[in-house]
């Protein structure tokens, strides 16, 4: 969504009529409309102390509008904070989660965010107070000489490429399964919970990645490891995900809005739609 508000309605709008719920993706500078105010050790989420900032603004516009506060599946917070050179702190990570549950005390609102609590030195103390909603990725689509896939080890690097589905995807189930010990083994945050885990899936080309995420999956694909995720975790995991819609970074010259239909002609989205259908039988977004 726009920094500066111009399509906030228009957005909000649109989910109602659609029956959808958002995580509102604000990027201002640094990937982050949520400020830090060294000053004070907070974020600027105030309007009233800081009516400049645009993450007081967009929270000034929720509490304003409780219709578009209710449509409001979470709201996003970090992409990568633990990365450099955007290193953020895990306690100013966890202040952030806190005012969050502090501006929001009458209807509460979920925090949501992108690897915090996997593989990074400092993921453990990210566990607790810091997301309610965390991402786990599951890019396996390349084009090598040596297979069209490539597997994630579990100790948090990409493996050889191979053509083996099956081999990729045990790799990434006990992938998954260590995350979810890890939130289930976790201390509970202020409000009662832990975080649960959200799997977005690959639906772009990066052309910055010689042998890796160098090609779209087709709909037998996409459907395929879709598949695989729910029969193994459809009532521990949130929700699955694809990445991206539209275009999430210059480097990606293919995404899923642009690239609808795949090399044999087949509709991407309607697998989309019913996997979408699918999981809503049983998931915990229902």
């Amino acid at each position: 969504m726009d920094p500066e508000g111009k399509d906030w309605n228009k957005t909000y709008d649109a989910a109602i009529k659609h029956n959808l719920q958002l995580v509102p993706l604000i990027w201002g500078h640094d990937q982050s409309i949520w400020h830090w105010n060294q000053t004070n050790r907070e974020r600027e989420l105030n309007d009233r102390r800081y009516p400049q900032s645009i993450g007081a603004k967009f929270r000034r516009f929720l509490k304003d509008n409780h219709h578009y506060q209710k449509q409001t599946f979470a709201i996003y917070s970090f992409h990568e904070p633990l990365a450099k050179p955007g290193y953020v702190e895990p306690k100013k990570l966890k202040k952030f989660y806190l005012q969050i549950q502090e501006e929001f005390s009458t209807r509460p609102m979920n925090v949501y965010g992108e690897d915090m609590t996997f593989v990074w030195p400092q993921a453990d103390e990210c566990l607790t107070d810091v997301l309610d909603y965390e991402i786990h990725t599951f890019y396996p689509f390349a084009s090598t000489r040596s297979g069209r896939y490539r597997p994630f080890s579990p100790k948090g690097y990409y493996l050889k490429p191979t053509s083996d589905l099956k081999m990729v995807f045990d790799n990434q189930r006990e992938t998954i399964e260590i995350q979810l010990k890890r939130f289930q083994e976790a201390k509970p945050a202020i409000n009662g919970r832990r975080p649960q885990l959200i799997v977005i899936l690959q639906t772009f080309v990066d052309s910055g990645e010689k042998d890796l995420w160098n090609r779209m999956p087709d709909t037998h694909e996409m459907k395929k490891v879709a598949d695989l995720i729910l029969s193994e975790f459809q009532d521990r995991i949130a929700g699955i995900a694809w990445y991206p819609f539209r275009q999430a970074a210059n480097n990606y010259t293919h995404w899923l809005h642009k690239d609808r239909y795949d090399d044999q002609g087949r509709d991407r989205w309607s697998v989309v739609a019913e996997v979408g259908q699918q999981l809503r039988k049983k998931s915990k977004l229902k």
